[in-house]
């Protein structure tokens, strides 16, 4: 029997919570496990489970909310202060995004800041030849790159690409990107749609759909829920309050 991360991390912050046991990761994936086939035992069965790992190594991950909830593990409690806003339960798609804006991993690096320029962004995505999103250039990674000497002008860009960023389905609430934009500078929203190949065979594609940063939720929240008829916003609204924070960045 096999445990995925989230059932395994659950069992364990429930271990912690109501046994006192400062157990690890791998204990929960053994108790929950034991606790999955003592279902099919006969009442008065006895099963023994091995606690192999301690709490050490997991103190900055599962034992945290944020973190539970950032990579998908856990949703945002009712009791959260988070439930009280207006927002937290919309999906990240009521964001107004700005046209996608996608490169090949082959691009130059000096083609792709000339771009960023010109478009005003300060990060680009990344795709794979299937559409599938590899990794993200960012202005910061590459000026580090390239201040280091470790990239030059007419390098690849898959050679300051930045691979750990965070990716959510554009119906993740808005509750649960706030907590990923407390820690990142950008979250990329995707949508999943279902390809087939020649011989009939289903193979799950994602398509890119847009970022959204800080001052994209922060927009939003301030335009407030009158911006809303049966659920819809005013995007135009939304999207002229999100040039205005970033004008007043740069102004700052």
């Amino acid at each position: 029997m096999k445990s995925e991360d989230g059932p395994s991390f659950a069992m364990s912050r429930q271990l912690i919570r109501q046994e006192g046991l400062l157990c690890g990761g791998s204990c929960g994936a053994n108790v929950y496990c034991a606790v999955e086939a003592a279902r099919h035992l006969p009442a008065g069965a006895r099963v023994v489970a091995i606690l192999p790992d301690s709490v050490r190594n997991y103190m900055t991950k599962y034992l945290s909310d944020d973190w539970m909830i950032e990579n998908g593990f856990l949703n945002p409690s009712e009791e959260d202060e988070l439930s009280l806003q207006w927002w937290h339960k919309l999906p990240v798609s009521v964001i107004a995004m700005k046209d996608p804006i996608i490169i090949s991993s082959s691009m130059k690096c000096q083609t792709a800041m000339q771009i960023m320029n010109d478009r005003n962004v300060d990060q680009l995505p990344v795709v794979d030849t299937d559409g599938s999103i590899s990794g993200a250039v960012t202005l910061h990674n590459m000026m580090r790159k390239v201040t280091k000497g470790q990239a030059a002008a007419q390098d690849p860009v898959s050679k300051v690409m930045y691979n750990q960023f965070q990716k959510v389905s554009v119906d993740t609430s808005l509750a649960v990107v706030s907590k990923m934009l407390d820690h990142d500078h950008f979250v990329i929203v995707t949508k999943g749609w279902q390809y087939y190949e020649d011989d009939g065979k289903p193979a799950p594609r994602e398509m890119y759909i847009g970022t959204v940063t800080a001052s994209h939720l922060l927009a939003h929240i301030i335009a407030g829920p009158h911006l809303y008829t049966n659920g819809v916003s005013d995007d135009k609204t939304v999207g002229s309050d999100v040039e205005s924070l970033k004008s007043c960045d740069n102004e700052s």
